[in-house]
């Protein structure tokens, strides 16, 4: 399922990206998680889009990074998708179609370049502790953008399953 959710609904209902919220999944109030991926298992670096997507304030706030490599045996996007689609209940489908429209990828689209990834590896890590690398605000008003890089070297991982346990 959806962030190792084990109900689909939820992970549904939390996936907030596409909503253009300030994390990717919100589960309540005080919990938080944003998604990041890279294309080099050997790259630590990752790119965030705004100052709210490490520091929006929640009490668990959570950063997944998915390490992906280019593969011939891999999956283009689009058998991902229907993968996810297939595996879903009925009354979610709709819901992921349109969350997936709002990110800018239409199923019905046959696109023509994309390559083949594979998964590598994920790494989790708690934003929320104030040793995490991230610009918090508040920041003066007049500054409109904020999109900065992080180096993960020497950013302690968390235990390989306790982000599935704080799910669950």
């Amino acid at each position: 399922s959806l962030m190792g959710l084990r109900n689909q609904e939820m992970a549904m209902i939390a996936w907030q990206g596409p909503e253009r919220k300030k994390v990717d999944f919100i589960l309540n109030d005080n919990f938080g998680i944003e998604i990041k991926s890279v294309s080099d298992p050997l790259n630590s670096n990752i790119t965030i889009s705004s100052v709210q997507q490490l520091s929006a304030g929640y009490d668990k706030h959570y950063l997944r990074v998915y390490k992906l490599v280019i593969a011939p045996n891999g999956e283009k996007i689009t058998e991902l998708f229907n993968k996810i689609y297939d595996s879903l209940s009925s009354n979610l489908k709709d819901d992921f179609i349109e969350k997936c429209c709002n990110y800018g990828f239409n199923y019905m689209i046959e696109y023509e370049n994309l390559k083949p990834i594979s998964f590598a590896s994920n790494s989790d890590y708690s934003v929320s502790l104030e040793t995490f690398p991230k610009i918090s605000g508040p920041l003066d008003p007049r500054v409109i953008e904020v999109k900065y890089k992080i180096s993960l070297n020497g950013v302690p991982e968390l235990q390989q399953y306790h982000l599935v346990e704080e799910l669950n």
